[in-house]
Protein backbone atom coordinates (compact mmCIF):
# COMPACT_ATOMS: atom_id res chain seq x y z
CA UNK A 1 0.00 0.00 0.00
CA UNK A 2 1.40 3.63 -0.84
CA UNK A 3 2.33 5.84 2.12
CA UNK A 4 0.29 8.50 0.51
CA UNK A 5 -3.09 6.77 1.58
CA UNK A 6 -1.70 6.80 5.49
CA UNK A 7 -1.27 10.49 5.55
CA UNK A 8 -3.08 13.73 4.38
CA UNK A 9 -2.98 14.17 0.64
CA UNK A 10 -1.60 16.93 -1.52
CA UNK A 11 -4.66 16.22 -3.76
CA UNK A 12 -7.48 17.00 -1.41
CA UNK A 13 -8.06 20.04 -1.20
CA UNK A 14 -8.05 20.15 -5.23
CA UNK A 15 -10.51 17.25 -5.02
CA UNK A 16 -13.01 19.20 -2.59
CA UNK A 17 -13.15 22.07 -4.53
CA UNK A 18 -13.84 20.27 -7.23
CA UNK A 19 -16.95 18.49 -5.66
CA UNK A 20 -18.13 21.74 -4.33
CA UNK A 21 -18.15 23.25 -7.97
CA UNK A 22 -19.95 20.58 -9.03
CA UNK A 23 -22.57 19.84 -5.66
CA UNK A 24 -22.12 22.60 -2.99
CA UNK A 25 -22.68 20.99 0.24
CA UNK A 26 -23.34 17.77 -0.81
CA UNK A 27 -20.91 15.01 1.11
CA UNK A 28 -19.20 13.09 -2.05
CA UNK A 29 -20.06 9.44 -1.61
CA UNK A 30 -17.57 7.15 -4.02
CA UNK A 31 -19.28 4.20 -6.20
CA UNK A 32 -16.38 2.22 -7.17
CA UNK A 33 -16.83 -0.18 -10.10
CA UNK A 34 -12.52 -1.20 -9.97
CA UNK A 35 -10.08 -0.62 -12.24
CA UNK A 36 -12.26 -2.57 -14.89
CA UNK A 37 -15.49 -1.00 -14.38
CA UNK A 38 -17.35 -4.27 -13.14
CA UNK A 39 -20.79 -2.71 -12.04
CA UNK A 40 -24.34 -3.83 -11.26
CA UNK A 41 -26.96 -1.37 -10.26
CA UNK A 42 -24.42 1.35 -9.97
CA UNK A 43 -27.03 3.81 -11.79
CA UNK A 44 -29.90 2.78 -9.13
CA UNK A 45 -27.54 3.24 -6.02
CA UNK A 46 -26.34 7.37 -7.23
CA UNK A 47 -29.95 8.01 -8.06
CA UNK A 48 -30.39 6.69 -4.21
CA UNK A 49 -28.09 8.56 -2.89
CA UNK A 50 -28.36 11.50 -4.72
CA UNK A 51 -32.32 11.68 -3.53
CA UNK A 52 -30.95 11.78 -0.37
CA UNK A 53 -28.63 14.44 -0.41
CA UNK A 54 -25.08 13.35 -1.55
CA UNK A 55 -23.11 13.60 -4.16
CA UNK A 56 -22.65 9.99 -5.76
CA UNK A 57 -19.46 9.89 -7.38
CA UNK A 58 -18.71 6.98 -9.71
CA UNK A 59 -15.34 5.74 -10.57
CA UNK A 60 -15.98 3.62 -13.73
CA UNK A 61 -12.04 2.44 -14.54
CA UNK A 62 -11.54 2.07 -17.59
CA UNK A 63 -15.04 0.91 -18.65
CA UNK A 64 -16.21 3.59 -21.16
CA UNK A 65 -19.93 2.16 -21.50
CA UNK A 66 -20.18 2.97 -18.10
CA UNK A 67 -18.85 5.90 -17.71
CA UNK A 68 -21.43 6.96 -20.78
CA UNK A 69 -24.42 5.28 -18.40
CA UNK A 70 -23.41 6.77 -15.38
CA UNK A 71 -23.20 10.23 -17.04
CA UNK A 72 -26.83 10.30 -17.85
CA UNK A 73 -27.43 9.88 -14.56
CA UNK A 74 -28.69 13.16 -12.78
CA UNK A 75 -26.15 14.71 -10.18
CA UNK A 76 -23.77 11.87 -10.34
CA UNK A 77 -19.88 13.31 -10.96
CA UNK A 78 -19.13 10.69 -13.12
CA UNK A 79 -15.01 9.63 -13.33
CA UNK A 80 -12.82 7.81 -15.32
CA UNK A 81 -9.36 6.60 -14.40
CA UNK A 82 -8.16 8.77 -11.60
CA UNK A 83 -4.17 9.16 -10.83
CA UNK A 84 -4.62 10.89 -7.78
CA UNK A 85 -6.34 8.17 -5.93
CA UNK A 86 -4.90 9.27 -2.40
CA UNK A 87 -5.98 12.73 -2.87
CA UNK A 88 -9.76 11.44 -3.98
CA UNK A 89 -9.66 9.82 -0.86
CA UNK A 90 -9.31 12.26 1.30
CA UNK A 91 -11.77 14.37 0.05
CA UNK A 92 -14.55 11.27 0.47
CA UNK A 93 -16.75 10.93 3.37
CA UNK A 94 -17.72 7.20 2.18
CA UNK A 95 -17.01 4.72 -0.09
CA UNK A 96 -19.48 2.33 -1.56
CA UNK A 97 -17.59 -0.69 -2.67
CA UNK A 98 -19.28 -3.75 -4.65
CA UNK A 99 -15.53 -6.14 -4.67
CA UNK A 100 -13.58 -5.42 -1.50
CA UNK A 101 -10.84 -5.07 -3.86
CA UNK A 102 -7.90 -2.63 -4.31
CA UNK A 103 -10.41 0.44 -3.91
CA UNK A 104 -11.62 -0.65 -0.80
CA UNK A 105 -7.59 -1.32 0.82
CA UNK A 106 -7.03 2.06 -0.58
CA UNK A 107 -10.14 3.60 1.51
CA UNK A 108 -9.37 2.01 4.73
CA UNK A 109 -5.81 3.09 4.67
CA UNK A 110 -7.11 6.82 3.83
CA UNK A 111 -9.76 6.58 6.98
CA UNK A 112 -12.45 6.02 4.24
CA UNK A 113 -15.72 4.61 5.72
CA UNK A 114 -16.00 1.16 3.33
CA UNK A 115 -20.12 -0.05 2.91
CA UNK A 116 -20.48 -3.31 0.56
CA UNK A 117 -23.64 -3.27 -1.64
CA UNK A 118 -24.47 -4.90 -4.37
CA UNK A 119 -21.67 -7.24 -5.08
CA UNK A 120 -20.14 -8.81 -7.66
CA UNK A 121 -20.96 -12.41 -7.95
CA UNK A 122 -18.17 -15.23 -6.81
CA UNK A 123 -15.25 -12.85 -5.76
CA UNK A 124 -17.16 -10.07 -4.96
CA UNK A 125 -19.51 -11.60 -3.35
CA UNK A 126 -16.66 -13.47 -0.76
CA UNK A 127 -14.94 -10.70 -0.22
CA UNK A 128 -17.09 -7.86 0.84
CA UNK A 129 -18.84 -10.46 3.57
CA UNK A 130 -15.19 -11.44 4.66
CA UNK A 131 -14.21 -7.76 5.07
CA UNK A 132 -17.94 -7.03 6.47
CA UNK A 133 -17.14 -10.27 8.76
CA UNK A 134 -13.76 -8.49 9.79
CA UNK A 135 -15.50 -5.43 10.81
CA UNK A 136 -13.14 -4.01 8.10
CA UNK A 137 -16.57 -2.59 6.24
CA UNK A 138 -19.86 -2.56 6.32
CA UNK A 139 -22.52 -4.82 4.59
CA UNK A 140 -25.75 -2.77 3.03
CA UNK A 141 -27.88 -5.69 1.95
CA UNK A 142 -30.22 -3.62 0.40
CA UNK A 143 -31.10 0.07 -0.66
CA UNK A 144 -32.44 1.16 2.97
CA UNK A 145 -29.65 -0.21 5.06
CA UNK A 146 -27.15 1.35 2.49
CA UNK A 147 -28.42 4.74 2.87
CA UNK A 148 -28.69 4.56 6.60
CA UNK A 149 -24.97 3.51 6.19
CA UNK A 150 -24.25 6.02 4.35
CA UNK A 151 -26.03 8.67 6.28
CA UNK A 152 -24.60 7.69 9.61
CA UNK A 153 -20.68 6.92 8.52
CA UNK A 154 -20.56 10.42 6.31
CA UNK A 155 -21.11 12.15 9.37
CA UNK A 156 -18.54 13.08 12.03
CA UNK A 157 -19.11 11.45 15.39
CA UNK A 158 -17.89 8.57 17.76
CA UNK A 159 -19.50 6.20 15.35
CA UNK A 160 -17.68 7.24 11.97
CA UNK A 161 -14.57 7.69 13.86
CA UNK A 162 -14.68 3.53 15.60
CA UNK A 163 -15.23 2.75 11.94
CA UNK A 164 -12.37 4.86 10.47
CA UNK A 165 -9.98 3.08 13.14
CA UNK A 166 -11.21 -0.73 12.79
CA UNK A 167 -10.32 -0.28 9.05
CA UNK A 168 -6.68 1.30 9.59
CA UNK A 169 -5.73 -1.08 12.43
CA UNK A 170 -5.90 -3.50 9.63
CA UNK A 171 -2.41 -1.37 8.50
CA UNK A 172 -0.73 -1.92 12.11
CA UNK A 173 0.75 -5.27 11.62
CA UNK A 174 2.85 -7.51 8.83
CA UNK A 175 -0.24 -7.43 5.74
CA UNK A 176 1.29 -11.23 4.92
CA UNK A 177 0.82 -12.24 8.18
CA UNK A 178 -2.63 -11.27 8.01
CA UNK A 179 -2.99 -13.12 4.81
CA UNK A 180 -1.51 -16.37 6.12
CA UNK A 181 -3.46 -16.13 9.07
CA UNK A 182 -7.01 -15.68 6.91
CA UNK A 183 -5.63 -18.56 4.70
CA UNK A 184 -4.89 -21.06 7.59
CA UNK A 185 -8.51 -20.26 8.97
CA UNK A 186 -10.18 -20.78 6.13
CA UNK A 187 -8.40 -24.00 4.74
CA UNK A 188 -9.65 -25.17 8.83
Amino acid sequence: MAPDFFASAAGTGSWRCHFDDHAPGRPPVLLSAGAWGAAQGMEATARILTASGFLPVALCGRNERLRLRMARVPGVLVLDWVSDMPGLMGAARVLVDNAAGQTAVQALAAGVPVVAHRPLPGHGEAGVRRMSGLGASMYAADDAELLDLVERLSRDGAERDRVIARGRALFREDALAHVVSAARTSAA
